[in-house]
């Protein structure tokens, strides 16, 4: 696409960005005037500007941008009506979303303000577009549009499931402890990524002043989340993840069975999300919306050859994002590119494969390009090779064993939903001769063997298993759609027992949680003694004095707001894999004169006794619990 080309599908929207920009200019420097010189009240002053502004953007929108043809005196009072009608309206969401966002939930609302003036520009560029400056009569459109009987139904079942989504994935999120409705301690993991976040806002680099070894798209999503809102604006980003990948694994679905059949399935897949998401703010639940869609993407151009530019930006935006996220996540990818690739190379089909291959390519580069100037220009990308490749290599081979493997993939294979997406894809592929359930038990296979890579246990490792399961389930529901009639009583009692086995007990869990969460949200529900520990932290320290935390408790951070006095916030089990990680901890304690350590009583060792007598620091306080924390104090 040439820049002409480029220009006339958008030369609507380049002189109303532009004219927006003055608009803007001359809202603050009216209110200035008004305000300053000439001294008039705050209110005055903005209800001036306001309506100078507005005059300003009709003026110029009407003739620049949308090239009003209204000429007559009546069609022009109308336009204006429409016009300050609608910046009004808009002005009431612009009121709403910062009374919702910043007053009750207390988001930041900088960025909530910086959000809502996006959504505002969007909805006036959308009115003047479609409403006011259109010579065509948009409601006479509408109503044809809603006429028809199919789209009305479409668009009723649409919005719908767009709410019913949204509703399940607020429920769902109960199991996260910062869910709007709780007020609780975060897990480990999670306290980890707040507490790099935090430094992040007080300028401190990852890799170089803070050490984890995730991906940089993980610090990025929890400085945003907590600059929204430190206690739930990760929260906020969850749901919205949460939801896309909600609405991306029911358009799977929907390759091959109903509506209902699909949202169905959707609901059997969070089941299963359930019992990995272990409080959620994980790596693995954010790459879930790019998995999602992705295999969205991949099945239908499989299934129905459908496929766009867009989409192919979209698959290669996606792949990037779980390589900043977490690289053994990229199964999908590795099986589905080699299926498409191979296909055109048998095919002979080199025009298409040089387009898919530019394509994929430009999406992988609009979201790693970014992050590597970024870590370039300030001096880190070594570090971060380092700490995020090779630390995680040495991770995976060091510490667990061939047997650790094994006994990983007989605690993550040992589960119902997974066997039988297994068996359904192998038993349908033998029976319809198609190709497309092989490619996705391979599939399920590789993801299988990469999330057991590590050996470790932990289930939320075991979170990008979920979209697996999609396809197969609603290649199942639809085969039993068609052959109902032959087995309608045995489909009865076999659904039956799967509900109230498999399903059925996840989502009691959470019906209670609801149930909990709401009564009890104005309640601190998180264990008290955190809360005493980090009072005893705070009055035995000034405000911007650091501390340390030995063992893997970061929470302490957060809750004292006391900012770590190393590099490294933790240092189990990341000690354990490099021993220099240790001596460079302790340099730090010399180094940064940290006066107070809390030490986790079951990581207390040898080393650490020797440093707490050897530069004469006190217990000042013991926690007599078998998991307590001891506080010393130089």
């Amino acid at each position: 696409m040439n820049l002409k080309k480029l220009y006339n599908k958008y030369k609507d929207v380049i002189p109303y960005l532009f004219f927006g920009v003055c608009t803007t200019v001359i809202n603050v420097v009216v209110y200035w005037l008004m305000a300053h010189p000439l001294g008039m009240g705050t209110t005055i002053s903005t209800l001036i500007a306001w309506l100078v502004a507005v005059i300003f953007a009709y003026v110029t929108n009407r003739k620049w941008v949308f090239h009003s043809k209204a000429k007559k005196r009546n069609e022009i009072l109308e336009e204006i009506g429409s016009f300050f009608t609608c910046r009004i309206g808009t002005g009431i969401v612009d009121w709403v979303i910062m009374l919702l966002f910043v007053d009750l939930i207390g988001f930041n609302d900088v960025i909530i303000k910086f959000l809502a003036n996006v959504i505002v520009i969007i909805l006036n560029y959308i009115a003047s577009k479609f409403i006011i400056f259109n010579t065509e009569n948009l409601l006479k459109k509408i109503i044809n549009y809603f006429k028809d009987k199919n789209k009305r139904k479409d668009f009723i079942i649409g919005t719908c499931l767009a709410i019913f989504f949204l509703v399940i994935s607020f429920i769902f999120l109960i199991d996260s402890p910062m869910h709007i409705w709780r007020n609780s301690v975060t897990s480990v993991d999670s306290s980890v990524f707040r507490t790099i976040a935090l430094q992040m806002k007080e300028g401190l680099l990852p890799y170089k002043d803070t050490f984890d070894h995730k991906g940089p798209l993980l610090f990025f999503i929890n400085y945003i989340g907590t600059s929204i809102s430190f206690n739930n604006g990760i929260w906020f980003i969850e749901l919205i993840s949460l939801f896309i990948s909600c609405i991306f694994m029911y358009k799977t679905a929907r390759l091959k069975t109903g509506k209902i059949s699909s949202a169905f399935i959707v609901v059997i897949a969070l089941s299963l999300l359930l019992n990995y998401f272990e409080g959620g703010n994980l790596t693995e639940e954010y790459a879930l919306p790019f998995l999602c869609s992705s295999l969205y993407i991949f099945l239908d151009y499989l299934l129905n050859k459908k496929v766009t530019n867009f989409r192919l930006i979209m698959c290669g935006l996606s792949l990037g994002s779980v390589l900043l996220l977490k690289p053994n996540m990229i199964s999908l990818w590795i099986v589905f590119v080699l299926v498409i690739f191979v296909e055109c190379l048998l095919k002979k089909n080199y025009k298409d494969l040089k387009k898919f291959i530019i394509y994929f390519l430009l999406g992988l580069c609009i979201i790693i390009l970014p992050f590597v100037f970024w870590l370039g220009f300030n001096g880190i990308l070594i570090d971060c090779w380092h700490s995020y490749i090779v630390f995680n290599g040495i991770y995976s081979s060091n510490l667990t064993s061939i047997k650790d493997k094994l006994g990983a993939l007989l605690f993550f294979g040992d589960n119902l939903l997974l066997i039988l997406s297994f068996i359904i894809c192998i038993i349908l592929g033998y029976r319809n001769k198609e190709k497309i359930y092989y490619y996705h038990f391979s599939y399920i296979i590789l993801t299988l063997l990469f999330v057991c890579l590590s050996g470790a246990e932990f289930p939320h490792y075991a979170m990008n298993l979920v979209p697996c399961i999609v396809f197969p389930f609603a290649c199942l529901f639809d085969l039993c759609c068609k052959d109902r009639k032959q087995s309608d009583l045995i489909l009865i009692f076999a659904s039956m027992f799967f509900v109230y086995n498999v399903i059925f007990p996840n989502w009691v869990k959470i019906g209670k949680s609801v149930v909990t969460s709401y009564f009890t949200r104005s309640l601190n529900e998180s264990e008290q003694r955190y809360f005493d520990i980090s009072d005893i932290i705070k009055s035995n320290t000034v405000e911007n004095e650091k501390i340390s935390v030995y063992g893997n408790r970061n929470i302490y951070y957060l809750l004292s707001e006391r900012l770590p006095g190393s590099k490294y916030s933790y240092q189990i089990p990341i000690g354990w894999v490099n021993s220099a990680i240790m001596d460079q901890y302790y340099n730090d304690l010399i180094n940064n004169d940290i006066r107070l350590i809390v030490v986790d009583s079951n990581r207390m060792d040898d080393r650490m006794i020797e440093f707490l007598d050897k530069f004469e620091y006190s217990l000042i306080w013991e926690e007599e619990l078998e998991n307590g924390v001891s506080i010393y104090k130089k």
